[in-house]
């Protein structure tokens, strides 16, 4: 049985609540467990409207949604009139709803009968007390939310790396990213620097950067065009920040990297910090099915050709860059733990 990813699974959220709000005449919003809100409108990027909903009523009931026996996230009403009827009546239709629309993912939907106000701040004072035990194994409420998060996480970046791949060319800000990987921007910020060590906002200039290089290689298209082409609305800044990344400007760049082939290997979530630029390489062809021939150099793995382009004398061959400069050392010696973009370049010496 194949499960939703993230996105899927918040798709599902939102006509769930849009349905039962059609049903009831009750607002209703979804809170998962890495703390992401979705209401009627689909995904709300930042707390704000959480605290609007929180703040309008103080009768407030949330039901806990079971699939496949694990924890997915809260339904949280807000009511007006709170008898037990109603509540069970509330947790029956929800529970109905998730079931027609989840029934192709998970075997078991349930939701839990729901929690209130007052239950809750017993039960986080009983989690603290509990927690407070494990301090001496340094286990933390954090470490265990991240375990449990873990792979959420990584669906969620995957998204947003998938989305910049496909739109590095266009204006995108954090704020257009964290829709799409159904996060709030500062939380997308963290996981970028938490799992890659790598500000967002070089990330994308380093992407940016790649795409120019790229372009500058394989076209005669000018150098201003270019800067158009990939979202920088100054040439002058567009020079500034290749200069920063390549340590040289467009026009050095070009005349240096005479090549007629590029290939571009953005940061994966499967990056490990102790990969060689080497092994990640040698990965992304054999996914891509592109035929590679290695050289040995002083003992050392070397990629001399790639595709239908061989080295074949000493006035073509491949190098490769990292981050948009060229490595004085070999790629099995250069490792990724900080890196967003590898290049080979088919060049003309």
């Amino acid at each position: 049985m194949s499960f939703p990813t993230t996105n899927t699974q918040f798709a599902y959220i939102k006509k769930i609540v849009i349905q039962f709000q059609e049903l009831t005449n009750i607002n209703l919003i979804y809170i998962s467990t890495s703390f992401q809100l979705i209401d009627k409108n689909g995904f709300a990027s930042n707390q704000q409207k959480l605290k609007e909903f929180m703040n309008e009523q103080s009768a407030l009931a949330f039901f806990p949604l079971i699939a496949n026996k694990s924890f997915r996230g809260f339904f949280i009403l807000r009511l007006d009139k709170t008898s037990r009827n109603l509540l069970n009546l509330y947790r029956s239709s929800l529970e109905t709803i998730s079931k027609d629309n989840f029934n192709a993912y998970y075997q078991e939907i349930k939701i839990l009968t729901p929690v209130r106000i007052n239950q809750l701040n017993q039960l986080i004072n009983m989690i603290h007390l509990i927690l407070s035990y494990y301090q001496g194994n340094d286990l933390t409420y954090n470490d265990i939310s991240k375990e449990s998060n873990q792979g959420d996480e990584k669906d969620s970046i995957n998204n947003a790396l998938s989305y910049i791949e496909n739109n590095i060319d266009q204006k995108i800000s954090l704020f257009d990213i964290s829709k799409k990987a159904y996060l709030s921007p500062a939380y997308l910020s963290r996981l970028f620097k938490e799992y890659f060590k790598i500000n967002f906002s070089s990330y994308i200039s380093t992407c940016k950067i790649a795409l120019a290089q790229e372009l500058l290689i394989t076209t005669k298209k000018p150098i201003d065009s270019i800067s158009k082409q990939i979202g920088f609305s100054r040439a002058s800044y567009f020079n500034k920040v290749f200069k920063e990344k390549a340590g040289m400007t467009p026009f050095q760049f070009r005349k240096n990297y005479k090549g007629k082939k590029v290939y571009t290997i953005h940061r994966q979530i499967g990056w490990e910090n102790n990969m060689s630029v080497y092994a990640i390489t040698q990965r992304y062809f054999k996914e891509k099915n592109i035929p590679i021939e290695i050289q040995d150099i002083n003992g050392y793995p070397y990629i001399s050709s790639i595709g239908s382009y061989p080295s074949v004398n000493n006035n073509t061959g491949w190098v490769f860059t990292v981050d948009g400069l060229e490595p004085k050392a070999l790629p099995s010696m250069v490792y990724v733990r900080d890196k967003s973009v590898i290049q080979w370049i088919y060049i003309d010496y």
